[in-house]
């Protein structure tokens, strides 16, 4: 019998201790099944739309889950990573589980756990924790987003009636392919038999692809664009959330029938941290997201520069001493007043400001745009110190 553990932080930190270097597990889905078996396979009772691609994941089931929230279902919704707490990675109807719960879960899964021959991946343990959370509430239908890929992603335990494809870029080629033909069908290995497909994919080449790929498996494909949503606001800034919006909107009105009115009270109940997020303290005005590649933070200094055309802004980093942060304030140079580098680790990095001195400097400025990007962690940490509720509605 392990020993339980009596508070969340306890909980919390045991999770955290199976992180370990990107590589060094083998990319598998034989950990996850046992967990699963050893549970009593959760997921075989989950009613599952699974959203994965390359951008844009985490906005769009987010969405459609804001959708069939309005239809009064209960729905379950898993987006990655998380921005200020663990918590956040399973939701129903947009609400974070409560701590208290998550240690309960935490203590059950632990001698589990124990059992097996070779641990779990750290998101292979949340992701466990989610369908068993799901599964015990007996939410309607589940929202879940993909993590890496597909095929082997720890989420295809899963067999999803639908599957939602954003667009395809090159991102972890390492691990799923060196072309984008590769890439999606990689990420076609989340579907199954007769999966309704619903596709953000733009490209025709692709899209022909996308359909060679899904007749096979007698899969039906539609393919969303924004002229779906041409009279509709979406409250989520960002011109890539025009298209996300779409396609949400297209993948809930598959999945049942939602009245205008149903659409526009979601749309109004829509509100993402960290996704081009606008506050206004006092005189100053903060814009976080999570922009974290160059292809990324390219559509965001274009979305920046049409929000505020004429003005410069003070830019927050995470200090690092890497070629991504030196890309980014490369990218973000035209719109640059000054730049911020903060250091997230007790061991700081020459000339990096810890968080709170961060928030201290904000807090003395007047009149000024603070642009936090490039690290999800950052922006959680900066949330946190200026005292931002993470809400999803």
């Amino acid at each position: 019998m392990t020993d339980v553990f009596h508070t969340f932080e306890e909980a919390k930190n045991y999770c955290f201790s199976f992180i370990s270097p990107e590589g060094t597990k083998e990319r598998t889905l034989k950990r996850v099944t046992t967990l699963m078996q050893l549970l009593g396979n959760p997921e075989k009772s989950l009613h599952v739309i699974h959203v994965t691609g390359s951008y844009g994941k985490s906005s769009t089931a987010y969405m459609i889950a804001s959708f069939l929230e309005q239809k009064g279902l209960t729905v379950g919704l898993h987006t990655k990573p998380h921005l200020q707490s663990i918590t956040e990675r399973m939701c129903i109807n947009r609400v974070p589980i409560a701590d208290d719960k998550f240690l309960d879960y935490v203590n059950r899964i632990k001698p589990i756990i124990a059992m097996m021959k070779e641990r779990p991946t750290y998101f292979e343990l949340l992701v466990s924790i989610m369908l068993l959370y799901f599964s015990e509430n007996h939410v309607d239908v589940a929202v879940i987003e993909a993590g890496r890929g597909g095929r082997l992603d720890a989420t295809n335990v899963c067999s999803a009636a639908m599957l939602v494809l954003t667009n395809i870029y090159f991102v972890h080629t390492d691990i799923l392919g060196q072309t984008k033909k590769e890439i999606i069908k990689e990420k076609m290995g989340l579907a199954r038999m007769h999966t309704k497909i619903i596709s953000g994919v733009t490209q025709k080449q692709l899209q022909t692809y996308l359909l060679l790929l899904a007749k096979p498996l007698q899969a039906t494909v539609q393919f969303s664009n924004d002229s779906l949503i041409k009279h509709i606001s979406v409250p989520l800034k960002g011109n890539a959330q025009r298209g996300n919006a779409a396609l949400a909107l297209l993948a809930a009105t598959n999945y049942t029938v939602l009245s205008e009115k149903q659409i526009t009270a979601a749309f109004a109940s829509m509100q993402f941290p960290g996704r081009f997020e606008i506050q206004h303290i006092g005189t100053n005005t903060v814009i976080m997201d999570s922009a974290h590649n160059s292809e990324k933070m390219r559509f965001l200094l274009h979305d920046l520069q049409n929000e505020y055309p004429t003005q410069k802004m003070t830019i927050i980093l995470r200090n690092e001493n890497d070629a991504d942060m030196k890309t980014f304030e490369k990218i973000l140079r035209p719109i640059t007043k000054h730049i911020l580098r903060v250091t997230l680790t007790d061991n700081k990095i020459k000339q990096g400001v810890s968080v709170a001195e961060a928030i201290g400097y904000m807090k003395t400025q007047t009149d000024t745009i603070f642009l936090v990007t490039g690290s999800m962690q950052l922006i959680g940490s900066i949330r946190a110190g200026l005292s931002l509720p993470y809400t999803l509605k």
